[in-house]
């Protein structure tokens, strides 16, 4: 029996300080861009983003 484990890193962590960082900045409509942002990272983990790119780079929605 081959036994296996994965572990998935979550892009929420990395989109938190990404909002933090942006409301330290003053930048403008930073709640509806996480809005908008966490959409992406909950469609991203119906797809195989996350095994083929790094938390941050889904956070950012590259």
């Amino acid at each position: 029996m081959l036994d296996c484990s994965l572990i998935v890193y979550h892009p929420y962590r990395s989109l938190h300080q990404f909002r933090n960082d942006m409301k330290s900045c003053s930048i403008q409509n930073v709640d509806q861009l996480c809005q908008d942002a966490w959409r992406v990272c909950n469609d991203g983990m119906r797809s195989d983003a996350a095994l083929l790119y790094h938390p941050h780079m889904i956070a950012i929605g590259k």
